[in-house]
């Protein structure tokens, strides 16, 4: 609802959005949810200069150290890593 909510213009808002809500997925045990939410969020922040931004993606992949040998966390890894 939130993500809804907020105007495209307010990408880096939207972007802590999609964070928070990856790691809410994320403390659910949701890794498919969390890792395609979290991906969304790191191709944002790919596209920004918010340094910011860039922590909001890197405390979320802190948080994915746990799971780091699950295929949800490692194709997020591949997606991000992509992105360049």
């Amino acid at each position: 609802r939130s993500l809804r909510l907020r105007a495209p213009g307010f990408a880096r808002s939207r972007l802590f959005c999609r964070v928070v809500l990856a790691s809410a997925r994320l403390g659910l045990g949701e890794l498919d949810s969390a890792c395609a939410l979290g991906a969304e969020a790191a191709a944002a922040a790919a596209d920004m200069r918010s340094v910011r931004a860039h922590e909001y993606v890197r405390e979320f992949e802190r948080r994915l150290e746990p799971y780091r040998d699950a295929g949800p966390v490692r194709g997020y890894r591949e997606r991000v890593a992509a992105l360049g």
